[in-house]
């Protein structure tokens, strides 16, 4: 983590960016992509994630927002053991999974 000013500033580790990404989602958190940002909104609170397409980083610059959500996070993790993340990372693997699927069955109807 970096600390700007009285701000923490922290960094995504990609081996856990999807189960983070899925426990924002089930907060209430709504995610989109728009450029070369995720942006997760809930209410008026608005945090977005810089990436590059195509490009896996190691780590993930986190936003001010995002950045107190990932601690919230870490806190879970430490409290809940190993089986947080497991469960956290096999349902985003499962979204990913049911989306190719779906993506097939479309390009099949379409030949048909």
């Amino acid at each position: 983590m970096l600390i700007v000013g009285a701000f923490v500033i922290a960094k995504l580790a990609n081996s856990i960016s999807g189960a983070f990404l899925e426990w924002l989602e089930r907060g209430g958190h709504k995610l989109t992509i728009k450029k070369n940002l995720m942006v997760a909104i809930k209410g008026n609170k608005r945090g977005v994630i810089p990436f590059e397409h195509h490009k896996i980083q190691e780590f993930y610059e986190l936003d001010e927002y995002l950045s107190e959500r990932y601690e919230l996070f870490l806190k879970q993790w430490l409290n809940n053991g190993k089986s947080f993340i497991y469960e956290l990372q096999n349902a985003i693997a499962g979204k990913y999974f049911r989306a190719q699927h779906q993506n097939k069955l479309m390009k099949l109807a379409k030949v048909a």
